[in-house]
């Protein structure tokens, strides 16, 4: 790299030239981006990393992240594409008006939902009665009926209805439809879902970016006042938060539903379509496959709307659904479905705490902090960075593996708690912290809190007898092992000007 290079992350190879971003597009900082040395050193994405720029890379930065677009210059946007591959930064595309509506067909699975199709429709369409302006192409619809015991009949030129004579589940339903699509994207939008044409809009502009082959917006939960309502409005296993982010395993947002997805066509055929065998889980295995080759992301700033579940039965069979994918997953991806993950150290520093040993652990936990210094030298603060960095990681990973305690080990746990009385007492404890860990993010209100705590842990209990009802079925314990890390490798402690 010469001395007027942008910038180099470390332990990457920056020789490869990115796939630029569309003309006039420009960047926005992540959240969590934290900047040192004038600019110069970047702290963020997930996985955390640390990148260290020239003084031409951190001006560069620094007027993106004010509003100015990415200029066409190859190493303006091998930069840009590194900021957005490594979570610090965000893509924003160009303002603009183009209608992308006639270039999405839209498939809506259904089965034995009516009014949750009619819902859908509603926002989809403009009344059969309304003219549409010349210049705005239509939506093409495709209603995938999954062996519903009254078929679908609409009376609408606009919509075409496709019937599976027997159910075979969302995923089969999605498949039969895809050799109907000719269109260059597919928009998948569960019965009931509500989003209209302006959001579709907004996500096929995202996949102006070519990197992109699947994009989502945030899935959030509609309004309805009973117990589970008001929970699912704050817990929605839809609602994947505010934060914009790449999705992938070990990513801040691992996965996104098939509820409300838009994606390339060719991507979705490449990698041969939904796996009708997966009845739960179907989206997560198809968008761990599509990010094989290209890059998926979830867009919050859209926004889809669905139904809640009507009631406490109802949401205990769907959770104990998304469970039961659990170890169908394991078995095609591996430890991308662990319940928790684990470097060692951290792995350590837990058990010293969960085994009643807490000044061992915090004294593990500040050995480890000052081992990572030669981890990432040579920055500003080391040894107060170190510290942060490290306690940051041991904190999140307790929160992980309380987290699996509550939603994968929580059947082992209640068996060893009935089962034998050593260690009852602790096993108790973990198990009330595990189920109250909603504390620590949810509101602040009593009633409310105690309602996330109350729900949520029949919530967990659920999802985790679903977990091991899939085991029971793969005969693999995979989905119940923890995922070993480590630490990255010592940065490239060369100046950026000799790379």
């Amino acid at each position: 790299m010469t001395p007027d290079s942008p910038g180099q992350q470390t332990g990457t190879d920056a020789t490869t030239d990115p796939i630029p971003l569309p003309e006039g597009w420009s960047v926005t900082p992540a959240d969590d981006l934290r900047t040192k040395s004038g600019g110069r050193i970047l702290i963020g994405g997930a996985p955390l990393k640390i990148i260290r720029l020239s003084a031409t890379g951190a001006r560069l930065s620094r007027a993106w992240f004010g509003g100015e677009p990415v200029a066409p210059d190859p190493a303006h946007q091998r930069l840009a594409r590194r900021l957005v591959d490594a979570g610090m930064a965000h893509p924003r595309p160009a303002d603009g008006t183009v209608d992308r509506v006639g270039s999405i067909t839209v498939v809506i699975p259904v089965k034995d939902d009516a009014a949750g199709l009619a819902t859908t429709l509603a926002n989809l369409l403009p009344p059969p009665d309304v003219v549409p302006p010349p210049d705005e192409p239509p939506i093409l619809v495709i209603v995938a009926d999954d062996g519903s015991r009254r078929p679908v009949d609409l009376d609408d030129e606009r919509v075409v209805v496709h019937r599976n004579p027997l159910a075979e589940g969302p995923a089969g339903a999605r498949q039969r439809a895809m050799p109907l699509i000719t269109t260059d994207l597919v928009a998948f939008v569960d019965a009931g879902v509500i989003v209209d044409r302006a959001d579709l809009n907004r996500l096929a502009a995202v996949l102006d970016d070519p990197a992109l082959v699947a994009v989502a917006p945030r899935v959030l939960c509609g309004t309805q006042d009973n117990l589970v309502g008001r929970y699912d409005s704050r817990r929605s296993p839809l609602d994947l938060g505010p934060a914009p982010s790449l999705v992938g395993p070990g990513r801040a947002v691992p996965y996104v539903p098939s509820a409300c997805l838009v994606a390339r066509r060719t991507a979705i055929e490449t990698i041969g379509g939904f796996d009708p065998d997966l009845r739960y889980g179907e989206d997560v295995d198809l968008i761990w496959r599509l990010g094989r080759d290209g890059t998926v992301r979830y867009v919050p700033e859209v926004t889809a709307v669905h139904p809640p579940r009507r009631n406490l039965g109802r949401m205990i069979r769907q959770r104990r659904g998304y469970g039961s994918a659990a170890g169908p997953l394991a078995v095609r991806h591996g430890d991308a479905v662990a319940p928790c993950n684990l470097s060692p150290w951290s792995a350590a520093v837990t058990g010293l705490f969960v085994t009643g040993h807490p000044v061992a652990g915090f004294g593990l936990a500040a050995w480890t902090g000052l081992a990572l210094r030669r981890k990432i030298e040579p920055l500003p603060d080391l040894t107060a960075e170190a510290m942060s960095l490290t306690m940051r990681g041991h904190w999140f990973a307790g929160r992980s593996v309380l987290t699996a305690l509550a939603r994968t080990w929580s059947p082992a746990a209640v068996l060893h708690l009935v089962l034998f009385e050593r260690h009852r007492r602790r096993i108790a404890t973990l198990l009330v912290a595990a189920f109250a860990r909603r504390v620590l993010d949810g509101p602040r209100q009593p009633v409310a809190a105690a309602l996330d705590v109350t729900v949520g842990a029949v919530d967990d209990l659920a999802y985790a007898t679903g977990v091991w009802d899939g085991v029971r079925r793969t005969r693999s314990i995979r989905a119940l092992l923890p995922a070993m890390t480590s630490w990255p490798k010592p940065a490239d402690r060369r100046a950026p000007t000799e790379r």
